[in-house]
Order: structure tokens, then sequence, then C-alpha cells
């Protein structure tokens, strides 16, 4: 690195504000590098920045390290540390590297009761709206917590002005009907694995111990369990395949539009799987759920997989979206109103895969072009040109962890971009449980556009712990993300 006069963009920035260089690896070669840490306020892991004046931006982190004892030899490692994970934030002028705070403190406040809350996303609409998205811990409770933020760049200070826990989601089951016939029994759950070991011939007697389990207080029946499948080549049999490909480690069949798991009686109709099964006590059948409804026997509910949405969110118009994701990392999304945030929580709207519905219960799993979304940690997200969103979300590799960054035009699938980029491991805890963080509302040198293939390039960075002879540091690794001008 190089010294570089204040006040201006230093030379190695790769935003023009400079923030990538103030909130780097502090280095003996460059007096502004790690410009806004000291002994006190030793190291941050950057989320999200946005403008605030002419001159400063408002910088906010997922985790610090607090009162450390700085190493003699190796410039921004310490020997000792104090680790507070706390979600803050901090005024930057990144040209000068002069830094303060706001309202006298690095904690961003929150109204909502908490014992514990970390910082996964934000969002702003400059210059003053500010969204960030949490993970709340409170007694056993875990939830997601959404706060929209006003901010008065000529004292200061902050308004918190709504907070709101979102509600959590179930995953929705296959998009067809389970139709079954046991006589007295019209509340069955049937999950994912339970429905492939039944169709696969893995399951072949109703009180089998994986149907009871998931149905207490049912005192279900000895009665052999006779699967009915269509026979033709169909896309319902191809929606159930898939669904169970992509949801259930039972599910070692085929995913066509020909039956193939093996077992039971084939019908060459779609209502003749249905009738079949009212005339046969014991079956089950899948069914559009426009047939399943006209049934006299009843459809199967799907054990609920809850999605929490605490991953990630961007702005967009006069919505607000968000990413949620189950306990197994499977993404799905919600959207509400940003000027409602705080006035009901009956607004907020779930992606089917099709459209929105208020339905809590009929959310549909990301979908990509090579299979389904997941994420096993936060997601960063934007959107560029109205209709053109970039996330990255996280995968996991044995115990390492990476960034996956996906693009969509308009409401196409997500397309992987780029190649994964290394985060860290959580067996050496160089992993710092973020993500690759895009930082939108900086903007990058202009020289680090890749043109004519890019159209723009936008700011990110990811934060790793890395480690010297006894000593220890934070990393914060800076690049520009090259917007494509075809996707």
């Amino acid at each position: 690195m190089v010294s570089s006069p204040l006040g201006l963009t230093p030379s190695n920035s790769v935003d023009v504000p400079g923030i990538s260089v103030a909130t780097a690896l502090p280095s003996a070669d460059d007096n502004r590098a790690g410009s806004i840490y000291n002994a006190k306020f030793a190291a941050c892991a950057p989320i999200y920045s946005t403008p605030i004046s002419e001159s400063e931006y408002l910088v906010m982190f997922s985790r610090r390290w607090l009162n450390a004892s700085i190493s003699p030899t190796q410039t921004g490692y310490y020997t000792a540390y104090t680790i507070n994970n706390t979600p803050g934030w901090m005024i930057v002028n990144g040209p000068s590297g002069v830094r303060s705070v706001v309202d006298a403190s690095l904690d961003i406040p929150m109204q909502t009761a908490h014992d514990s809350a970390v910082l996964n996303a934000a969002c702003a609409s400059p210059p003053f709206n500010l969204y960030l998205l949490n993970t709340v811990t409170y007694g056993t409770t875990v939830s997601a917590v959404l706060q929209h933020i006003l901010y008065n760049p000529a004292i200061k200070t902050i308004t918190i002005l709504s907070e709101e826990t979102i509600p959590d989601a179930h995953l929705a089951g296959p998009p067809v009907a389970l139709v079954y016939n046991l006589p007295g029994i019209n509340n069955l759950i049937l999950t994912p694995d339970v429905t492939a070991k039944i169709f696969t011939g893995q399951v072949t007697t109703w009180n089998h111990s994986s149907i009871a389990a998931i149905n207490p207080g049912i005192t279900l029946p000895s009665t052999a369990i006779k699967p009915i499948y269509r026979s033709d080549s169909n896309s319902t049999t191809a929606i159930f395949q898939s669904y169970l490909d992509a949801n259930s480690t039972y599910w070692t069949k085929a995913s066509g539009t020909g039956f193939a798991g093996g077992v039971g009686t084939g019908v060459n109709s779609a209502l003749g799987v249905v009738t079949e099964v009212e005339d046969t006590e014991g079956a089950i059948t899948y069914a559009e759920k426009p047939l399943a409804a006209q049934s006299s026997s009843p459809s199967a509910r799907f054990g609920a997989i809850t999605i929490r949405f605490d991953r990630g969110l961007y702005l967009q118009g006069q919505y607000l979206y968000i990413f949620g994701a189950s306990a197994a990392g499977k993404v799905c999304m919600a959207r509400k109103m940003w000027g409602r945030i705080g006035i009901s929580s009956t607004d907020w709207e779930y992606s089917t895969g099709v459209g929105w519905d208020t339905d809590t219960t009929e959310v549909q799993q990301e979908t990509t072009t090579t299979g389904m979304l997941t994420s096993v940690g936060p997601i960063s997200a934007f959107s560029f040109e109205q209709n053109r969103i970039r996330i990255a979300t996280v995968t996991a590799t044995g115990n390492n962890r990476y960034a996956q960054v996906y693009s969509r035009a308009n409401t196409l699938d997500w397309r992987p971009t780029g190649t994964p980029t290394l985060l860290g491991s959580v067996s050496d805890g160089s992993y710092q449980n973020g993500t690759l963080q895009f930082h939108p509302q900086l903007r990058a040198v202009e020289s680090l556009v890749e043109t004519p293939e890019s159209s723009a390039a936008i700011p990110y960075c990811y934060t790793k712990k890395i480690f010297g002879s006894g000593t220890s540091a934070l990393k914060v690794f800076w690049g520009a993300w090259q917007i494509s001008r075809l996707y």
C-alpha cells in the first residue's frame, strides 16, 4: 500500500468514498488503512454502508473487537481482545478516516424486548431511511425483527420509526394433494420423508412408527398402505416426484413424467387415481388439488417446515423484499410495503412460486436454474435497474463456508453467477458468520468497471479472522462485483 493525501479518495480504494480503506486491516504502509480503529475499537465486520452527508457514511457492522492488546510486531493484529456481537454502527469519513458515533454509542438501539440480537442485513433509501434485519432471541423464543430507522444528519441522532416481528411461515407441501382413505382419520400429517418412503415401499402399514411420530394422539390402524399412482406420462407425476427429489433424501428415484417409485397400482387418468382411493381402504395417491378438493376422501396435511425471515432484504419500488430460510437452509421470500412496516402484521405476502399470497402456509422455496435456492448463512441483496437483483448466499463444503452470488431479472429463476468465494472455516473460527456483503450505496472507482462487458461495478466486502504468531485479526476483504450488461 501507499500513502495518499488526506481529503482525497485513497489511491487503493475500491469505492469513491474511501470506506473500503478506512475499514480495511490497519497497515504500517498507509496511514489511512483501518483508520477507524484503535485499541478501544479494534476491528469490525461491516454489513452495509449508506450516505448521510456529502462526505460521511453510516457503516453498520455485525460484530466488533474491543479493548484489544496490540501486537508489538504485526500491525493490525492483537494478542487479546473482547468480542462483542451486538449490532453496531459508526459514522465514517472515508477520505479523512475521521469517525464518530451515533447518539454517543456504538450500539444500534432496539425497542423489542430481547436478550440478544444479531444483525444479518440492511438496506436504505438514502439519505435518511434505513431498514435493518435482525435475529432476536428472548428467552427461548427466536424471531426476525425488522427495524425502520430515520437518521437526522443535522444533530446526528436516530429515531426508530417502527419495529416489528416478521411472522414465521411454513413451507408449503407439494403443489399436488395427497388423497388417502383411512375411515375416521381426517387430519393425517405426512412429511416429504414419510411420503417418499410410502411411494417407494419403505413404509407399508399405516401404524408405522415414522407415521405415528408425526401424528401424536391419533390411533393409526395396522392397515396395509396401498399406493396408487398415475400409470401414464403426465405433469402431475413430474411435479410430485420433483418435490420429493428436492425435499427428501429418501427419494432416490427419477423426477420425470413417468412414475418411478416402483410400488403400488397404476391408474391411467387423473380422476381415476382419486376414484381408486375412494374405493380402496388404506389407499393413497397424489392428485391435482382441484380434484382432491372434490373428493369424498380427505387430503393429508404436511408437517410444518418453519421459515424465519431473517436472512436478507432489499428495497424495490414500494416493497421491502425479505429472504427467510428453514433450519436446513431452504430459502423463501416475503414482501411488505415499506410504508406499512410496524402498522400491521397481516400485510405480509409470501412468494408461492407463481405469485404472492398472504397465507403463511403457501410459501414455496425459491428455485434456481440448477435446483433449489439454499443458504446456511445470511443473504446480502440489492436491486439494480429496477428489475435486476443480485444476492449472495452461503454454502457449505465440509467445514468451509463459501459465498455464492445469484442474479435474477424480472421473475426468472435465480442464476448462479461467478465462482464461489471462500469466507473461512467453522473449524478454526475464520468464518465470521457473514456472507459477501454488497454495498450498493458506495460507488465503485470508475477504473474498476470492466467495460465493455459490465455496465457497473458494486463494492462488496467479506470478513475473515486471520492468524499470526500468537496473534489474530479481523481482515476485511474488499472488491468490486461486475454487473453484466446482458443479465
